[in-house]
């Protein structure tokens, strides 16, 4: 940047968002006296919580869980999705702040329509595009089934 003297920027003095979470926070120390240059030292930011991003399955980040101290977290879990697997994350590690699906894990979405055929059944059509979705979790298919009675009051 051009100015008419040195210029210094300390950046942020905390991470705000994941993208920061390897940047050093410094605070500059500016020593000025009449008739001498302005001597500038960077302090590294040493206090306050640190952003982090794990990777792993849900063994693997419980191994990582007493290695994290007071850091907010953001999980890419390493497994295909199921029915609490937030939760489960969240009790391993109290300070994830987001927990998602490592991509390689999740299916890509797509635009495609079911294949024709016979007419095949709510559940059976759920079943598929789940399957599409990468999540293999029976209680998913239950808890649909029973939502779907309970709207279309099938019993």
């Amino acid at each position: 940047m051009d100015a008419p003297c040195p210029v210094h920027y300390s950046g942020a003095p905390l991470a705000v968002d994941f993208g920061e979470q390897d940047n050093t926070p410094t605070v500059c120390l500016v020593e000025a006296a009449p008739g001498t240059p302005a001597a500038v030292t960077d302090i590294p930011v040493t206090a306050g919580r640190r952003l982090r991003t794990l990777r792993g399955t849900v063994a693997e980040l419980g191994a990582l869980a007493g290695t994290v101290g007071d850091d907010y977290l953001r999980v890419y879990v390493r497994e295909p999705a199921r029915a609490g697997l937030r939760e489960e994350v969240s009790a391993l590690l109290p300070n994830a702040l987001e927990v998602r699906i490592d991509p390689e894990f999740a299916a890509p979405v797509t635009a495609s329509r079911p294949a024709s055929g016979p007419e095949r059944s709510p559940s059976e059509l759920f079943r598929e595009y789940l399957g599409t979705r990468n999540v293999a979790d029976p209680r998913v298919e239950q808890l649909f089934a029973r939502l779907h009675d309970r709207v279309t009051g099938v019993r």
